[in-house]
């Protein structure tokens, strides 16, 4: 590929959007917390077809002014695909658009490294396992959940607002609402920044702009006939530059000395095996890096008119790594489909490479590795990466950009009395969202488990548990038992595991979570500050339900039944 210039995108959110993503919940339809490039790519590849098929009419004034505009996908455009403009810029991936990722003034925000946790009982100690493996296994450790901006010893964290809406579930037939049916939106909420970059030659980036102009009002993601998905988008043609790093991968500077560097995924990666199917194996991940950096090295001599010869190349070798396995699934608007489920490695997982030398210029070539992007579909925002982001540090300083005290609303109790209805509501309330919470965890922890058990053996489960919540333990110790040779389904959940234990364990201490450290799991309190400014000043409310058994038999029912679902769903 020739040298890529770049030119970056601004989104402000003007309303609620939607970009959707998988659930394990049928009546709840959830929102990345990111806008994905693809869904930059559908903009920009809508709007150049409606530019192209009014130019030739009366109305050619309002080109630019289709801010009203909410389903272009309606203008017929089976043909474009034979404009050679459109076909290189929106399908031969010539351009590249980048994912749009939280932002302020100063900084964009990506997924935290894996490799990073903090202490649980003190955020403010954080450790890389690639480095400080030994003392942070004396700690009980939890992932960072914030978006985070690194930059040598500091971290800042950023996250994404969001919101949840109740709707009338739609009778498909007579277009009317369902009666008693309902299901739930999760949307990004409105008044925040996204940015991103467009990635390819200055040439074609030009006129890019020049078709586009720098600024318009658009709508994105799901439901944009209603109330969600309003945006605004600007180009910022100012940063146009000839640089060899786009603003998300400045900090990729690798030192020239170093033998070994860590390279972290900004955004999720898919890459192919020798069968051709995406697969999350460290083996297929290090083979894919080694021959791109033998095919950039074998370029880069042709083009210096060197010999052409890579031979005793020594391969770098992925010496450690911190994964996690993810799937991608895209709506594509012009066939209104999704399109093919590919399994990826998730944002945030990395890689310690070792070997690196001058010899075979392994430093510029990871750099610009870096920034054509790695693996497949790297024009829809996949395959971001970036080298030298994670260093060893003593200790990092950790800064939260969302909290400022001084401008912080104190929220007041009223002085009257709490009539019924009214405490009833509020309880209510607090039990949609703690369960929202309950289910947020149950992804979380079945996102975490790897070789997961059939699709049959999950649904069972889920079954177990929907009926009788309080029966499952002894339900769950006849199907796995206890004889020789083991069930069939005692050797499947005991082959699954996450980093700490297996499957069965997993949910055995579950279950018993009165015996062990997994009380935490369904607390009332804990789960109370997941969601903080929520519950502020509920207390009295929240404590009549510490004692609910009902409630908490509720909490261990869904959590159960969401964590069995998710893992049938994603099989």
């Amino acid at each position: 590929m020739n040298s890529k210039s770049f030119i970056r995108y601004k989104i402000n959110t003007l309303s609620p959007i939607i970009i959707s993503d998988r659930s394990g919940d049928a009546n709840m339809i959830n929102s990345k917390s990111y806008i994905s490039g693809n869904n930059v790519l559908g903009i920009f590849a809508n709007k150049y077809i409606y530019i192209n098929k009014n130019k030739s009419s009366e109305n050619k004034e309002n080109i630019n002014n289709i801010n009203n505009i909410n389903n272009i996908n309606n203008i017929n455009n089976k043909e474009f695909h034979n404009d050679d403009l459109f076909y290189d810029w929106f399908l031969n991936e010539k351009l590249l658009f980048t994912n749009g990722y939280i932002s302020d003034e100063e900084e964009t925000y990506f997924a935290p490294p894996i490799s990073i946790k903090s202490d649980k009982y003190n955020e403010s100690n954080i450790f890389d396992l690639f480095y400080d493996e030994d003392e942070a296994s004396l700690k009980t450790l939890e992932k960072i959940d914030n978006f985070v901006s690194i930059n040598n010893d500091s971290i800042k964290k950023n996250y994404v607002k969001k919101s949840l809406s109740f709707h009338h579930a739609r009778d498909k037939k007579t277009g009317t609402a369902k009666k008693g049916d309902i299901f739930n939106y999760e949307s990004i909420s409105e008044n925040q920044i996204f940015k991103g970059s467009i990635i390819g030659r200055e040439e074609d980036l030009k006129n890019f702009v020049n078709m586009f102009g720098t600024k318009f009002i658009t709508y994105i993601g799901k439901s944009k006939n209603s109330q969600y998905g309003k945006i605004e988008i600007e180009l910022e043609y100012s940063l146009l530059e000839k640089q060899n790093y786009c603003p998300e991968i400045k900090t990729a500077e690798i030192c020239s000395d170093d033998d070994s560097v860590v390279l972290t995924l900004l955004s999720d990666t898919i890459i192919y095996n020798e069968n051709g199917f995406s697969a999350v194996n460290i083996y297929d991940f290090e083979k894919y890096l080694n021959k791109r950096l033998k095919d950039l090295l074998s370029d880069n001599n042709n083009n210096n008119n060197k010999v052409n010869n890579v031979s005793g190349y020594q391969d770098l070798k992925l010496t450690k790594a911190f994964i996690q396995k993810g799937k991608s699934e895209e709506f594509v608007g012009i066939w209104k489909l999704k399109n093919q489920s590919e399994n990826v490695f998730s944002a945030g997982s990395c890689f310690l490479l070792e070997g690196l030398s001058l010899k075979y210029n392994h430093h510029e070539m990871l750099k610009k590795i870096c920034i054509e992007g790695i693996g497949e579909k790297t024009h829809e925002g996949f395959g971001r990466a970036v080298c030298g982001w994670q260093n060893k540090i003593e200790n990092y300083l950790i800064k939260d950009v969302n909290v400022n005290k001084d401008e912080k609303i104190e929220n007041k109790k009223p002085e009257c009395e709490c009539q019924d209805f009214v405490a009833n509501l509020i309880k209510n309330i607090i039990k949609d969202n703690l369960i929202n919470v309950i289910i947020g965890n149950a992804m979380k922890d079945a996102s975490s488990f790897k070789n997961t058990p059939s699709k049959s053996l999950m649904g069972k489960l889920q079954l177990l548990v929907r009926n009788d919540i309080s029966g499952f333990k002894k339900k769950l110790d006849i199907i796995v038992g206890d004889d020789k040779p083991e069930k069939p389904a005692k050797i499947q959940l005991k082959n699954s595991h996450n980093n700490k234990k297996n499957m069965l364990d997993f949910i055995k201490d579950l279950i018993d979570y009165d015996n062990n450290n997994n009380a935490d799991k369904f607390n009332i309190d804990v789960l109370k500050n997941k969601n903080s400014g929520l519950f502020e000043n509920l207390d009295e409310f929240i404590n009549d339900m510490k004692n609910d058994s009902n409630l908490i038999n509720n909490l261990e029912r869904v959590y159960f039944s969401t964590f069995f679902n998710f893992i049938r769903k994603n099989k």
